[in-house]
């Protein structure tokens, strides 16, 4: 239910003092159609059930709110995800995304992320889920965790252990960096797409001894070792997507860059890797310096080709 249900994580990060935005939840359509003619904005409209990462909408003003909230719960874009809200404060700051494990004793988190998700550069267009990522993330300072530790981290964990989930598994902390630091947007109990890759191609250590170590309880004996550098990971996609986008085309991938993409919108028809989804694959590249991991990861992308194939240019350099 930390993710499952954003009303449930958000009562619970308030029950367990976890820092986050404010919040109102509605059940009822003209009760938070009142709310949002009488509120300050930019607000935050959520969809409670899983959205496919589409169901959080920023709304500039009265009458994109009062869309969004008619497109949730009268026209039920969601299938019943959408039937409850949670309307947020809107938190002003950088994005950031923490991958951690968890044996219910310890959460052990990973490197830092920064996913861009709207689909044109400049973060302008609409939400995606994910159009690249780059990790570390240079806005979580060594200050920024330290207050994500103390204010996030350790309060998960205690509300973890009160609640007597019996829970080993991955923790995906979202948060906002903030003027007065950390505070979490949601909670995802899996690994993030785009960010996983990143994250993982820049750890030394074995994932599985990691994995095997949280089901045994031993997370306290383990300590993950990173490769230094960056790693940026650009997210190809079919021309059209998020919205409306055709499939079928033959993708070509150059032999030479085997180990540095991974598959995801694609499916194999004979010996032929077609397009079946929005977001198609994603190409990574790693350098000792964030610049260095950008020009690598353009690189790489040249070396793929499939008809409309789009992706940001931005990766590495946007805020």
């Amino acid at each position: 239910m930390l993710e499952g249900s954003k009303s449930f994580s958000k009562d619970f990060m308030k029950k367990y003092g976890v820092k986050t935005a404010d919040y109102e939840v509605f059940y009822d359509y003209e009760e938070a159609k009142s709310y949002l003619e009488n509120c300050k904005y930019p607000r935050v409209i959520k969809a409670d059930g899983l959205a496919a990462g589409k169901g959080v909408v920023i709304c500039e003003n009265k009458n994109q709110a009062i869309e969004t909230l008619d497109l949730f719960m009268i026209e039920d874009v969601f299938n019943g995800a959408g039937k409850k809200i949670v309307v947020e404060e809107f938190l002003q700051g950088v994005e950031a995304s923490i991958l951690s494990v968890t044996d219910g004793k310890v959460i052990l988190p990973f490197l830092s992320a920064k996913d861009h998700k709207q689909i044109f550069d400049g973060n302008k267009g609409k939400n995606t889920g994910g159009m690249g990522v780059v990790s570390p993330n240079k806005y979580v300072t060594e200050e920024v965790l330290a207050g994500f530790y103390e204010n996030i981290l350790e309060k998960t964990l205690i509300g973890i252990r009160e609640e007597g989930f019996d829970f080993k598994g991955v923790i995906f902390f979202g948060i906002m960096v903030t003027e007065e630091g950390a505070k979490l947007l949601e909670y995802n109990v899996r690994m993030g797409d785009p960010e996983t890759q990143s994250v993982l191609s820049l750890m030394e250590s074995d994932l599985v001894d990691i994995i095997l170590n949280a089901l045994d309880e031993k997370l306290n004996e383990t300590t993950i070792k990173w490769n230094e550098g960056y790693c940026v990971n650009v997210v190809l996609s079919s021309k059209g997507y998020p919205e409306a986008y055709e499939k079928g085309y033959e993708i070509s991938i150059d032999e030479s860059l085997k180990g540095e993409f991974f598959i995801a919108g694609a499916k194999k028809e004979g010996d032929t890797l077609v397009t079946s989804g929005g977001r198609v694959l994603s190409v990574v590249g790693k350098g000792k310096t964030l610049e260095e991991a950008k020009e690598n990861a353009y690189k790489n992308i040249e070396k793929v080709n499939f008809e409309g194939m789009y992706f940001r240019k931005d990766i590495g350099t946007a805020k």
